[in-house]
C-alpha cells in the first residue's frame, strides 16, 4: 500500500471545504473513480457552537 503525504492544514470547523476538495483531489491523483457529494459550508453549520 502506498501513502500520501499531506500537505494542507485544516481548520477545525471552520474550514470543512477544503477537507472534501483535498480528498477529491488524493482520489483524482490515485486514479480512484469515486464520487463526493457536493457540500456546501452551510451543510456544517449544526457543528457551530457559537450562540
Amino acid at each position: 500500500m502506498d501513502s500520501v503525504l499531506v500537505q494542507e492544514e485544516f481548520d477545525f470547523p471552520l474550514d470543512m471545504l477544503t477537507i472534501r476538495n483535498y480528498v477529491e483531489k488524493i482520489l483524482k491523483s490515485l486514479n480512484i473513480d469515486k464520487e463526493i457529494p457536493d457540500i456546501k459550508e452551510k451543510d456544517f453549520n449544526y457543528l457551530s457552537q457559537e450562540g
